[in-house]
């Protein structure tokens, strides 16, 4: 006999229902250009402070990368569920 799965205070999995995943997977496709937004931002900004011309780029790759691992982490927990 299969139980289903239980959450760690012992409660059945709570299924979702069709807004909370729109906003689920909406948040997935905003975090990503978000963070290469915010990273190109801030290197723009230490550019100018500093007075170099290449930071916005690293600023914009550690953006695409912030971006990335946060919807690697949210698929690999929506794949548990």
């Amino acid at each position: 006999m299969d139980t289903p799965e239980r959450t760690p205070q012992g409660e059945p999995p709570r299924k979702r229902g069709p807004l909370e995943q729109i906003a689920k997977y909406s948040e997935l496709a905003l975090v990503l250009p978000a963070g290469a937004v915010g990273g190109w931002v801030v290197g723009a900004f230490l550019d100018r402070y500093f007075g170099t011309q290449w930071i916005y780029l690293l600023g914009l790759v550690l953006g695409f990368i912030g971006g990335f691992v946060h919807v690697i982490r949210v698929a690999v927990a929506g794949s548990r569920e």
